[in-house]
């Protein structure tokens, strides 16, 4: 609970209902420029989405070389981040050594194996954009990076499907971002809201009560103009460009109205358990 209570207000005028709109006012790269655009958190620029996961670190904590490995859809195909989109891996050059470094970029400690699977029994949306690995380009260096040696290709009959294990004793390295993700069905995630600027999503949040939301501090830390919340409270100690207590409440000025599939409750002891849950959906860690 200490997370919260330190939090510091700050009163803000307030507008239209539940569409919640932001400006970067101390920034010289406003937020409609990165339209289409990765956004550079650290140091508040944009860059191309096709400068992501290249194997140069155009952010200044090269935050756009991390999170480039994923496992989506029902049969945990193995995904790359290449030329500004998700890509199916395809079997051909794949070996163990890929594996493990597969493994590796998603946070796992060990590798166990890898399965072939006809790319005709996967979900539709991953049977396109795909792409190979040049293995004569991996080598043995620690910090090789399967992304970089990805190349396009235009017809596979398998993808890669790879499982990842913890040793006993240990658990996953610990990321700074939660990995992966899949799109889900209406209604699974009730608990959720898009903050939108100029009818564009630019941040998630999640429903604590009617009033409030919890979103990240750098969403709403500049915050200027009209916002259609009541009040915004961010962590104390959150600093511009900083990923460390990057957290942040919103209360709304009209309360949410519910569906009965509210995710959190005022009993104390279960508040306080979504609280924390929470906090990983929006971070992936309590820090």
């Amino acid at each position: 609970m200490a997370v919260l209570t330190s939090f510091r207000e700050v009163c803000v005028c307030v507008c239209v209902f539940v569409t919640i709109m932001h400006l970067f006012s101390s920034s010289p790269v406003g937020l409609k420029s990165c339209s289409g655009k990765f956004q550079c958190l650290s140091l508040v620029q944009c860059i191309s989405r096709n400068a992501v996961c290249d194997g140069v670190e155009d952010c200044g904590d090269g935050e756009d070389e991390l999170n480039c490995v994923r496992v989506s859809g029902r049969s945990s195909v193995l995904q790359v981040f290449s030329r500004g989109s998700w890509r199916t891996v395809c079997s051909e050059g794949w070996d163990s050594h890929l594996g493990s470094v597969a493994c590796r970029q998603l946070g796992y400690s060990s590798y166990v194996n890898s399965t072939d699977v006809p790319i005709s029994s996967i979900e539709a949306v991953f049977q396109n954009n795909l792409v190979a690995l040049n293995i004569n380009q991996t080598g043995l260096k620690d910090n090789f990076k399967i992304q970089n040696s990805s190349y396009l290709s235009e017809f596979s009959t398998q993808i890669q499907f790879v499982c990842c294990g913890v040793e006993c004793g240990s658990r996953p390295a610990v990321r700074s971002r939660i990995v992966g993700g899949n799109v889900s069905r209406s209604e699974l995630v009730p608990w959720q809201v898009s903050l939108h600027y100029q009818n564009q999503h630019l941040c998630g949040g999640s429903i604590i009560s009617e009033r409030w939301i919890l979103t990240a501090a750098h969403c709403v830390y500049h915050g200027s103009g009209a916002l259609s919340v009541e009040k915004i409270i961010y962590h104390a100690n959150y600093r511009p460009g900083e990923i460390s207590y990057n957290i942040a409440l919103i209360k709304l000025k009209l309360p949410l109205s519910f569906n009965g599939k509210n995710f959190c409750h005022s009993q104390n002891l279960e508040v306080f358990i979504n609280i924390l849950t929470l906090l990983v959906m929006i971070k992936g860690s309590l820090t």
